[in-house]
């Protein structure tokens, strides 16, 4: 249920009780506090979030590391051994690694802290999470081809993995975005409920 029902189903009379609506003050608590708990969930969310993409970025490096001081040692990159160079393992967990990054960036919304109003993310930030998802599935897809989709684990691991999580990441800021814009209408039609 959204924020804007809950509040109007809260504002409605109730047929066993003879009260009105609830009063402005009333309405302007009720409201601020839904704010503030939308404001700590959303931040709660993000955190979350940005912890797994950080995550994933710091497996990559590592991967990396690993792929450029002890080749072939990693997990992941034994059973490529002979069948691929050791560059094309480095390129693909960069490029990976740098999708993850992305989301991470992507996750920091602003805001207007004066009038704590919701800002649409800009459209070249969307694209650019867009084209991360492309990327990193089609290095998905690449690695599944190659390995002719003996360990879907391997494809997943180098390219899906990063295209999910970007896709969760697109997922939360829009219902981060749809939460505040509810909240911000509650605020401008807030005095409807108000009998006359």
């Amino acid at each position: 249920m959204s924020f804007l029902s809950n509040l109007r189903q809260r504002a409605e009379p109730k047929e066993e009780e003879n009260e009105g609506p609830i009063d402005t003050d009333e309405q302007l608590n009720l409201v601020n506090s839904l704010r503030k708990e939308n404001e700590a969930s959303n931040r709660t969310f993000k955190r979350i979030f940005l912890f797994f993409t950080l995550s994933g970025c710091l497996m990559k490096a590592y991967a990396i590391l690993v792929q450029i001081l002890f080749p072939w040692t990693f997990l992941f990159h034994m059973s490529l051994y002979g069948v691929v160079s050791s560059y094309e393992i480095i390129i693909s967990e960069l490029l990976s690694g740098l999708c993850f990054l992305y989301s991470s960036y992507f996750l920091f919304t602003p805001w207007n802290e004066t009038d704590s109003i919701p800002i649409p993310t800009s459209a070249p930030k969307k694209w650019g999470l867009w084209a991360s998802i492309a990327l990193s599935f089609y290095i998905g897809l690449h690695w599944y081809f190659v390995i002719d989709g003996q360990d879907i684990a391997l494809s997943t691991w180098f390219g899906w993995l990063s295209s999910l999580v970007s896709l969760f990441c697109y997922y939360l800021d829009k219902s981060i975005l749809q939460s505040d814009t509810e909240i911000m209408e509650l605020y401008s039609h807030m005095y409807n409920f108000k009998t006359i």
